[in-house]
């Protein structure tokens, strides 16, 4: 079992998802999570993470609500 450490902006609000296995795609992330992948960015140390890519146990996110107006 593996577990990721997400922080969330703007609301600063932090969690551990926890998932089966070693790995986890960043977009099967999202869908644990109740996450629409056009509606969020994430990034690991800073960069952008593809939804394909893959995260591992203990590694630490952030996820930034995409916001537009007018």
């Amino acid at each position: 079992m593996g577990a990721v450490r997400v922080r969330r902006v703007p609301s600063g609000r932090e969690e551990v998802v926890k998932f089966d296995g070693e790995k986890l795609k960043v977009g099967d992330l999202l869908e644990l999570m109740g996450l629409k992948r056009e509606s969020v960015i994430v990034t690991r140390g800073g960069k952008i993470v593809p939804e394909e890519e893959s995260v591992g146990d203990g590694e630490e996110l952030v996820i930034y609500d995409v916001v537009s107006g007018g």
